[in-house]
């Protein structure tokens, strides 16, 4: 059998998405299936290239594709070191301006108005290689982003099978949206439908986001199907690893967000941790994509490479041993119910302590939880002082 994947990431990308897809399409061409993918380019890969028997095309739109990220990416609230050259000053000063300027570009215009999320612009590349390619048996559209979908929309009548696998929803997203909902809700809606309705098959990853699908499109509620998040890393074949000091090793992995999941609560439960008998043997590791909640940093500048350490984006194998090496591993849950952060599948892999903190009172971080022996929930928005007294008692 053959299938083509449209995924904007993949591998060596360590998202999500790109991680599941990543395991599956090396998983079916162990068992014999012939698998290609199309992704997204970036610099320094390959345009074309075979990865572990996965044939693997990337394409983009580079021009609109850079000037995107590089708004995106662009803060004026990264921590900047002391310059007293003069020269060097005014210069920081007005790159400063001039990213100030980019990220109001961004935020105020170039967001409001693109549809149906900022990679818009990988469709027609994508569409393009697609048609190029003699049809599979079956084809798979990954989101996020849904510009996935649309690209097998157009291409789908040319295969036997098309599956939707829906990452985050698109249409009923009403925090942290992925365009202009008071301009495109009604789009949104009516697109999404379509391809539900078009689709052979629809897989998402929580019970929660099912159930909001099969309420909101009631004729496709038959053809969604529940395939939780996967362990996309090779399993522990031993004991837990600690290391041998007496640092006590608080380690979060993942994305943060500035609307659904921030890490305030988790920066304010550690400084408490600094005042008990602890406070020697503390560390806060974070690796993940951080840049948008440069501002929770603030508060603790004199910590930052002392106590908390920002990591940034790092390899997967990079991540799974800094978290075979931690003493508890910490969940920061988001403030919708359907998503679930992907990490969860290997924190619980890993048979180590974890620490959940959770915004909502139906997170669904905390029926996942529900089996794992060693796991603590707090909730953001209780009594701090108490909150930090039970996980002093939870850590000793």
């Amino acid at each position: 059998m053959k299938l083509l994947i449209l995924s904007y990431f993949y591998t060596p990308d360590v998202s999500p998405r790109a991680l599941r897809w990543s395991t599956l399409a090396e998983y079916w061409v162990a068992n014999g299936y012939q698998v290609t993918v199309i992704s997204a380019w970036e610099p320094g890969l390959l345009r074309e290239e075979v990865i572990n028997g996965v044939c693997v095309y990337r394409v983009h739109s580079i021009w609109l594709e850079r000037l995107h990220g590089w708004f995106k990416q662009a803060n004026v609230n990264a921590p900047q070191a002391k310059n007293t050259n003069r020269r060097l000053s005014l210069l920081s000063w007005l790159r400063g301006q001039f990213t100030r300027a980019a990220r109001w570009f961004y935020h105020a215009v170039y967001k409001q108005v693109y549809w149906p999320d900022g990679s818009f612009s990988w469709y027609g590349p994508a569409r393009r290689q697609a048609l190029k390619l003699t049809p599979a048996d079956v084809l798979i559209s990954v989101s996020n982003p849904f510009t996935g979908h649309l690209v097998g929309q157009s291409i789908h009548r040319n295969y036997s099978r098309w599956v939707v696998d829906v990452g985050d929803p698109f249409s009923l997203q009403d925090i942290d949206a992925p365009n202009n909902r008071r301009l495109y809700g009604w789009l949104n809606r009516r697109m999404e439908r379509d391809i539900f309705r078009q689709a052979d098959a629809i897989s998402v990853t929580t019970p929660a986001t099912l159930a909001r699908y099969a309420a909101a499109f009631p004729e496709s509620a038959a053809k969604i199907h529940l395939i939780p998040p996967l362990l996309a890393a090779p399993l522990v074949s031993h004991e837990p690893e600690i290391e041998p000091d007496e640092r006590i090793r608080f380690v979060f992995a993942g994305r943060l967000y500035p609307d659904i999941r921030r890490p305030d609560f988790m920066l304010k439960l550690f400084a408490g941790l600094l005042h008990t008998p602890l406070k020697d043997s503390l560390e806060l590791h974070i690796y993940g994509y951080v840049r948008e909640v440069y501002d929770a940093f603030k508060p603790y500048t004199e910590l930052i490479d002392q106590r908390i350490f920002l990591h940034g984006v790092v390899p997967h194998v990079e991540v799974m041993e800094a978290m075979r090496r931690a003493s508890v591993l910490v969940n920061v849950g988001n403030r919708t119910p359907y998503q679930l952060p992907s990490k969860v599948v290997e924190y619980a892999s890993l048979g180590k302590p974890i620490l959940n903190l959770i915004q909502i009172a139906d997170d669904s971080s905390v029926a996942f939880f529900e089996p794992h022996p060693a796991v603590l929930h707090l909730r953001e928005g209780d009594d701090l002082a108490g909150q930090v007294e039970v996980l002093h008692t939870f850590i000793t």
